[in-house]
């Protein structure tokens, strides 16, 4: 008698040291709060009553997931269909034994806002369906002077800034829950260039590359998640380049394509290796078909390369060929739309291209075809609601435009459709710093 009396007292000690009876579920907490709309952020669920045939719905989505114990389900979040904003976290273990997490989980988009005279970043939270933006929190330092270009692996929560002045690129990780950049061990890396002012990424390779205006060069460098994302420096090519002012790639046929945006008038042409190696091709350079090129786009699937002319106040399109890079122009120019334009983006699912014309301030609309040939849509421009566009970042999916107003100190919202007819959605929200230059949306 007294040793099964002994065997149920064990028993309630195992019960209890396992922290709860069975069949208990509960959800203690989830790790990080949120994340992006694309989903895939790695997010751990502590709790109890978790077995292996537990399922994790976020809101109607249900998550893949990687891991469970009894306590802990690790899992890649679903996506949100580009929605931002709070899902309730649900979880059902084989016992259809349910608990649900109310508002336990927010997906979030961002624009990152890089302030040239305040040398710091903004960060944004986007309301996609509303269209509107909400600071996080204070801006954070870029780590150096004059920052201007920016680029990002969304994959990885990798952020980096070219400090023009510095002669150097900052590394940060960010957090998509509250917008907070957090600098990488060893930043900021020195580019061996001066003048930096703009980044082209192949997060593919994991190689990231930079026009130097002052040095007449590109800089490339390595990185690897092993060192969350800190930059190793390969090499400073120059070549045919005089005053680079925009880089593009194109990462499966491993191009580079610089528009030099000085008296030569003309884009340099560069394969690069797997390793960020450069040689630049026997086409190149290659005129840019107008005056003081100064930006470009590129649509990598028809292969076309779309350049910006700022003091001709013009567009030009090149095809180029897969194997040597080598390029072609298509037809004459085309009129910007306004003066001095400065700034592209393009929407390769619509086949759209958006122009910035600084002088003028107003935003204008292109469609083009697989020959490259632009068409003006109707309306053509929209007022940009400030003064001297700098800069154009497009949500594709949501048709969402941001516009950096570089001396009035804001940004500007609009929203497009399929045909690049532009709509007016409200006034323009702070940069929360002085001379935004650079806007990057990260979905």
């Amino acid at each position: 008698m007294k040793k099964l009396v002994y065997l149920a007292i064990m028993l309630v000690i195992l019960f209890s040291a396992c922290g709860d009876s069975p069949g208990t579920l509960a959800i203690n907490s989830v790790t990080p709060s949120g994340g992006s709309t694309q989903g895939g952020t790695i997010v751990e669920i502590s709790g109890q009553g978790f077995d292996d045939e537990t399922t994790v719905k976020f809101g109607d989505a249900t998550a893949a997931i990687v891991e469970v114990t009894s306590r802990k389900i690790t899992l890649n979040s679903p996506s949100s269909d580009n929605i931002t904003g709070s899902v309730d976290v649900t979880v059902t273990n084989s016992v259809e034994k349910t608990v649900t997490k109310t508002a336990g989980y927010t997906y979030t988009s961002m624009l990152f806002v890089s302030n040239l005279s305040s040398n710091d970043i903004a960060a944004f939270s986007v309301d996609r369906q509303a269209v509107e933006l909400s600071k996080f929190s204070s801006p954070t330092a870029s780590g150096g002077t004059a920052p201007i270009g920016m680029a990002v692996d969304m994959d990885n929560a990798y952020l980096y800034v070219g400090n023009g002045n510095s002669a150097t690129v900052s590394a940060f990780t960010y957090d998509m829950s509250d917008g907070s950049l957090t600098t990488v061990s060893g930043s900021p890396f020195s580019l061996q260039g001066t003048g930096v002012v703009d980044l082209a990424i192949s997060t593919v390779q994991r190689l990231l590359f930079t026009a130097n205006s002052n040095s007449n060069t590109t800089s490339s460098f390595t990185y690897s998640t092993d060192n969350n994302g800190a930059l190793t420096f390969v090499e400073a090519k120059s070549g045919s380049l005089k005053t680079p002012y925009s880089a593009v790639l194109d990462t499966g046929r491993l191009f580079l394509f610089a528009a030099n945006a000085s008296v030569s008038n003309n884009i340099s042409i560069f394969e690069y290796s797997g390793a960020g190696v450069l040689t630049e091709v026997s086409t190149s350079p290659k005129s840019s078909g107008g005056t003081e090129p100064i930006a470009l786009a590129i649509d990598t699937s028809k292969r076309l390369l779309f350049c910006l002319n700022y003091t001709s106040n013009d567009i030009t399109v090149f095809s180029y060929n897969s194997t040597t890079g080598e390029l072609t122009q298509r037809g004459g120019s085309k009129s910007s739309g306004g003066t001095a334009p400065r700034a592209i983006a393009i929407d390769v699912s619509s086949s759209l291209i958006f122009v910035a014309n600084r002088t003028d301030g107003v935003i204008a609309a292109f469609k083009y075809d697989s020959s490259g040939t632009l068409t003006a849509a109707n309306p053509s421009t929209m007022p940009v609601g400030g003064s001297h566009p700098r800069s154009i970042a497009l949500d594709t999916n949501e048709g969402i435009i941001f516009i950096a107003n570089e001396s009035s100190n804001d940004i500007k919202m609009l929203t497009y459709d399929s045909d690049g007819v532009m709509t007016d959605v409200q006034g323009t929200v702070s940069a929360e710093g002085r001379g935004p230059v650079k806007v990057l949306f990260v979905p």
